[in-house]
């Protein structure tokens, strides 16, 4: 790592590029020489009874990679033209594994064709529109009991001894596993509702953007949780100028940029990303930016924000500004990047 630490950002991103084509390179050139391994059966030389075993045992490969390989080997030795997309990055060993199966039942041209340049998820839908319709089978709800925790570390194995104490606690209750068929709007609508709360659950599992959905729908509409949460009304807050956005700026700046992030590059590429995007102020609102004005905040990604961040204010600790104070003394203000979550 430390050998590029002395370079400049070009000289970094120049070598990713190609290192990135070498490796693109290696794994085409590995492809074809693991093809001739097995036309000429050189692993039973070694002892291994088939090449699957060979590449796990003998090269290191995980079970993923070598299925992956064998797959592309094999199809690259009646379609070599393989190589030359999986060394031009035009399809990946993922995309390759998944259509060599269906060279025996399709046009492997149409396929490949059709795979160019897609990623593993866009193939897995192109396939599944061409596949015959199957019978939708019924949503089940199936209950699963309680998930064991493991034993804290140093305990030892075995059931313990239940203290007096504990033998009166409820029994933890089951949990419920959930099958149904979704339709495509329904799916695009949550891998879009994965997006939105993405700051919430970077790393949430399905039932924790459902639950989130289900808990705010609920608490709006269901009539006993009104009833419940019913308070006096709320004291109406006065406007005032400062950090926060407030909540119709917010939509419009997210309508706006679309919903993802504004930053744009030297070479005019705007970034695409449209998860855990955050609200930045342009000039920072610790050296006089405004938050209420749409032209001072934008929508960025977290790499973006934090990226303007070290532009504006600089690296490493929170550097002291001073601010001139109205009085006869200046105050010392923390510099601190605007940095407000979306959602």
């Amino acid at each position: 790592m430390g050998i590029y630490r002395g370079l400049s950002d070009e000289a970094v991103l120049r070598r990713m590029e190609e290192l990135a084509l070498d490796e693109r390179k290696a794994i085409a050139e590995s492809i074809a020489c693991l093809g001739e391994v097995e036309r000429r059966k050189l692993y039973s030389d070694l002892g291994y009874s088939d090449i699957f075993d060979y590449c796990v045992s003998h090269l290191r490969y995980s079970i993923g990679s070598a299925y992956r390989r064998i797959h592309s080997s094999r199809a690259a030795d009646a379609h070599p033209e393989i190589l030359s997309d999986l060394q031009a990055g035009t399809l990946t060993l993922c995309v390759v594994a998944l259509i060599a199966p269906e060279f025996r039942s399709r046009n492997p041209v149409e396929l490949l064709a059709a795979a160019r340049g897609k990623s593993k998820r866009e193939v897995e839908s192109w396939l599944a529109a061409r596949r015959p319709a199957q019978p939708v089978p019924p949503d089940r709800v199936t209950v699963r009991p309680p998930a064991v925790e493991p034993p804290p570390s140093g305990a030892q194995a075995g059931p313990a001894p239940l203290a007096l104490e504990d033998r009166a606690l409820a029994p933890k209750p089951p949990t419920f596993e959930y099958s149904f068929v979704a339709s495509a709007d329904l799916h695009q609508s949550i891998e879009r509702l994965k997006n939105v709360l993405w700051n919430r659950f970077p790393f949430g599992a399905l039932d924790d953007f459902l639950g989130e959905v289900v808990g705010e729908y609920l608490s709006r509409h269901d009539p006993e949780l009104k009833l419940r949460a019913a308070a006096p009304p709320p004291v109406p807050v006065q406007a005032r100028a400062g950090r926060r956005v407030a909540g119709r700026l917010r939509d419009a700046v997210w309508a706006r940029d679309g919903g993802r992030c504004a930053f744009v590059s030297e070479d005019g590429r705007r970034c695409e990303c449209r998860r855990g995007l955050e609200l930045d102020h342009v000039v920072p609102f610790s050296i006089g930016g405004r938050s209420d004005d749409p032209a001072n905040i934008r929508l960025l990604c977290r790499e973006h924000n934090q990226r303007e961040r070290r532009r504006l204010l600089g690296e490493g600790e929170l550097a002291l500004i001073p601010r001139p104070a109205r009085g006869a003394a200046a105050e010392v203000i923390p510099k601190i990047p605007p940095v407000e979550n979306w959602g």
